[in-house]
Formats: structure tokens, C-alpha cells, sequence
């Protein structure tokens, strides 16, 4: 069963634990949040596991002792050039491409580096909210469906469990002795996140060129304080969407939410990248305007 997903571009750690946080998070609010309603029972996995198996990449970094440490997952990885060793998830992969990519526009075929052959990349049209769409409902699909190569067990024949993976999931949770753990999205991506510091001063919170705020700073009043010397603070954020920084070791929870303070919403939702972009692009703007100033002044 597929028990999480990201779309995304980066290939790094970031990637593995956004789908790690993908598992934990209640499926029927994240379909939603792509357009798409389904029954609890279609796709039930909201848990952490127990370990991971992952094949020497993103999972075979120093940043996974977080994941280790701090939620208490066990961590394995299989040997080089051995795929076999997870076959399931390796085939998976291509059982995806094979179902929808002669469907979508943009596909690279075989003859794509052949003199003379039209570079298909041109005729690309999916932004990455319509393909995680389409992502959804091929697990969907799968998670529903029979499986004609499942090896039923005995006690699984016996109950007359039928090879659908959402089936056999409900059937193990029942029936079978499991440590799934139900942990809330914020305390998983806490946890995995990129962390930084973030500089206190009187305009707000002051992290990649943007300002925040947040209850905790309103009720002590750190922006008032700060007026008397700025302080810097530990934060998580998530480069994919800067519109909320997370505040480390503040509140019963261990950590508060930060916002964009309103004359920065331009800014909100969007990643680190198109942020970085947009502020280089208005400083250009700005020594451009200030060159030509300078010039009708001489």
C-alpha cells in the first residue's frame, strides 16, 4: 500500500521527509487540498512507521539523525545495485510512468535524442499541483484495486480477505500486532525541516528578508524589547513555502507558528527560490532607478 507521496523538484532530503510527513498526514484533508474528495476507508495511512528501508540515497545522509533521534524510527539501507532487495517499490515507480505518461503532454520518448526529433520537454503544459493530482489518483487506484500477483497468507484466506491493498491494510491493523504511531504533521516536519536563525528587531521577525510575527513575540512585546537590542532565535521553516516559520522551543508544544506580518502577503506561499528571485529582481529594480536618480541630479 502506498502510505505517502511528494511532488516536488528537489532531490534531496527535503524530498524524503516531505513524503515521510506525507504518511502521517490525514489523507482525506490532504486530497482536498488538490480538489479531490475520498471516503477514510480509500486511504487510511496516517501513521508513522517503524523503520525504513531506503537504497543509499536521500535516506544515507547525516540529516536523517533527526528522523533517528528524535522521532524514534529505525533506518535501513540496501546494498549498491541491488534493487531486487526492493523490487515492490522499484517496479511501482514504473508501473506509475507506464499508466498515465502516454497520456500527458511533455512526455520524453525513446527517439527523444535522435538527430532531428522534436524536444517533447517544449510541449510540457502540468504545473506540479496539477501532476500531484494525477499522482493522487494513481494511488488511489492502486491502494483499491485488486493485486492478481499478492501472495494471499493462510489466515488472510481463511477470512476471505480480498488482495485490495486497502483491504489487506484494514485486515493487518486488525488482526495482526502493529506499532503504528499517529503523530501530528507539525511535530513530524519540525523535526525533519531545515533550521536557522531568525533575528528579533523591532520591525518583527526577521528571516530571509521577510518579517514575521507571532503570539508569543505580541503578548511578551519582542518587538518593543528589540528596540534596545535585536536577539536571535532558533527556527524551522520549509523552504517549499515561506509563508509560516516555526518558533523552536516556545509553547507547551515545544514550538509556535510564525506569519508573514500583511505587507509581505506577495510573499506567501510561495518557496524560497521564487522569494529569492522576486527580491533580487527588486533590487535591480531599485539600483536601476536609483542610477537614473543620480544622473538628472548631475
Amino acid at each position: 500500500m502506498v502510505t505517502g507521496i511528494y511532488v516536488g523538484l528537489e532531490s534531496s532530503w527535503l524530498s524524503a521527509a516531505m513524503a515521510i510527513a506525507n504518511c502521517c498526514e490525514d489523507k482525506v484533508s490532504f486530497c482536498k487540498q488538490y480538489g479531490i474528495s475520498i471516503r477514510p476507508e480509500e486511504w487510511e495511512a496516517r501513521h508513522l512507521p517503524e523503520t525504513i528501508l531506503g537504497d543509499r540515497g536521500e535516506l544515507f545522509s547525516r540529516e536523517v539523525e533527526t528522523l533517528i533521534k528524535n522521532l524514534h524510527v529505525k533506518i535501513e539501507n540496501t546494498s549498491s545495485y541491488r534493487g531486487d532487495l526492493k523490487s515492490i517499490v522499484e517496479r511501482h515507480f514504473r508501473t506509475t510512468n507506464d499508466t498515465v505518461k502516454m497520456m500527458l503532454p511533455g512526455v520524453i520518448n525513446p527517439d527523444f535524442r535522435q538527430r532531428g526529433s522534436r524536444d517533447y520537454r517544449l510541449d510540457a503544459k502540468l504545473d506540479l499541483y496539477q501532476f500531484t493530482q494525477i499522482i493522487i489518483r494513481c494511488v488511489l487506484h492502486h491502494n483499491n484495486h485488486f493485486l492478481p500477483n499478492y501472495p494471499r497468507e493462510e489466515m488472510m484466506i481463511a477470512d476471505d480477505v480480498e488482495s485490495i491493498p486497502s483491504k489487506i491494510w484494514q485486515w493487518g491493523v486488525q488482526f495482526r500486532s502493529g506499532k503504528l504511531r499517529e503523530i501530528p504533521k507539525e511535530i513530524v516536519l519540525l523535526n525533519m525541516l531545515p533550521t536557522s536563525e531568525a533575528l528579533v528587531t523591532y520591525q518583527g521577525i526577521r528571516f530571509k528578508g521577510l518579517y514575521y510575527s507571532s503570539h508569543t513575540a505580541l503578548k511578551e512585546r519582542w518587538m518593543e524589547k528589540a528596540r534596545n537590542g535585536t536577539r536571535r532565535v532558533s527556527v524551522s521553516y520549509d523552504p517549499r513555502n515561506l509563508g509560516t516559520i516555526y518558533l523552536r522551543g516556545i509553547g507547551e508544544k515545544g514550538y509556535e507558528s510564525c506569519f508573514l506580518l500583511s505587507q509581505y502577503d506577495q510573499f506567501n506561499n510561495r518557496t524560497l527560490e521564487e522569494i529569492e528571485y522576486l527580491q533580487a529582481k527588486e533590487n535591480m529594480h531599485k539600483a536601476v532607478n536609483a542610477e537614473i536618480a543620480s544622473r538628472q541630479v548631475v
